[in-house]
């Protein structure tokens, strides 16, 4: 490996349900990194690696519920802002020309404003929270490695793949951690919060939770389950340690330059195909939806609501195209010849049509 600093940033995910235990064990690893000695190739002495730790529930208003259509759009808005720093701050830390603390300061001076026309200082509360971290570890002059940890449920796996793709924009370390918790002690824990979250929400993000899975996605790759049931010990600390050691290691590599017109044009063109299709299906899924419910009504209930039951189930059409779109959902390959669905395509999308109208 390299001496070289690009060589030495790591993007490390946090990932999980609320209340799992995610900022506890950043806290605990911050606190980890600092008593033991590094001469696991990144660090050859103590002191020498920098951990900054950036939590979207910090950075996104706590009565802003995703769950609800109403905060869609600036919920969206908010996540954005924050990849957009934490894509800035990337750039600064692989770059020599101004240092962090001045870099900082000036994305201090750049607001968001929401639809509706409210200030959101998302940048300002980003930068103030890693300045004061910096702050205490003003002593480590010339870190030898950077790992930013962040903090989020990142439910869904197009979430996670934007900071693989931001990975390997920069050519950095990727990894992930996700914690697994029971969800009756996640809701235990989230009721002793000062703003306990809704279950509503618990059940939403239970729903779309897609846990890392190299068998789904072949980027997931550099990824640790950790328990969080219980408290969290010293092997799995050391073991969130191995896996983001692994990721310094490995940095995402980018994708050659010659052939990104060419992937990008065939990558476009293959998913129009496939979201046509998908789009053909889904359609008559909607169709057969409405009929089934209108001839499954029984005589002592009253009328169904064909309008609102319409709406639920197109909002289940474009639902599951978004995400085909953003990549979370894998669809098997259209027949080569002519580019029509296969009957394992048509079967696994009705499927996944069928799925989400039963939870919602």
């Amino acid at each position: 490996m390299s001496s070289t600093l690009q060589d030495n940033v790591c993007l490390a995910l946090l990932s999980g349900i609320p209340a799992a235990g995610k900022t506890t064990l950043s806290n605990l690893f911050c606190e980890f990194v600092n008593t033991i000695p590094f001469d696991l190739n990144v660090c050859d002495q103590k002191g020498r690696l920098r951990v900054l730790h950036i939590v979207y529930d910090k950075l996104i208003p706590e009565d802003l519920d995703f769950a609800q259509e109403s905060n869609s759009s600036t919920w969206k808005q908010y996540r954005e802002q924050i990849h957009s720093c934490i894509d800035k701050l990337l750039d600064v830390l692989l770059s020599n020309d101004v240092t962090l603390i001045d870099a900082l300061d000036r994305m201090k001076a750049t607001e968001v404003t929401d639809g509706n026309g409210n200030v959101r200082s998302v940048k300002n509360n980003f930068c103030e929270s890693l300045t004061h971290q910096l702050s205490k570890c003003s002593s480590i002059t010339r870190p030898l490695a950077t790992v930013l940890l962040v903090d989020d449920n990142f439910f869904y796996r197009s979430m996670r793949y934007e900071y693989y793709q931001l990975a390997r924009k920069y050519s950095v370390g990727f990894c992930q951690v996700h914690i697994s918790c029971p969800i009756n002690i996640a809701i235990s824990r989230n009721a002793q919060r000062p703003n306990p979250i809704s279950l509503e929400t618990y059940g939403n993000m239970l729903q779309k939770m897609e846990e890392p899975d190299m068998t789904r996605a072949t980027w997931e790759t550099n990824y640790l389950i950790v328990d969080g049931g219980y408290e969290f010990n010293h092997l799995q600390l050391s073991q969130m340690w191995g896996t983001i050691n692994d990721a310094f290691l490995n940095p995402v590599q980018p994708v050659e330059e010659d052939d990104i017109e060419a992937k990008e044009q065939s990558r476009a063109a293959s998913l129009t195909s496939i979201l046509h299709q998908a789009d053909i299906i889904l359609r008559k899924c909607v169709s057969e939806s409405i009929k089934n419910a209108k001839s499954c009504q029984k005589p002592d209930e009253g009328a169904i609501d064909v309008k609102r039951f319409a709406a639920r189930a197109n909002l289940g059409r474009t639902t599951l195209l978004d995400r085909i779109r953003q990549g979370s959902v894998v669809l098997p390959p259209l027949d080569v010849d002519d580019d029509r669905p296969s009957n394992t395509f048509e079967s696994q999308l009705c499927r996944l049509y069928e799925e989400y109208i039963e939870i919602n």
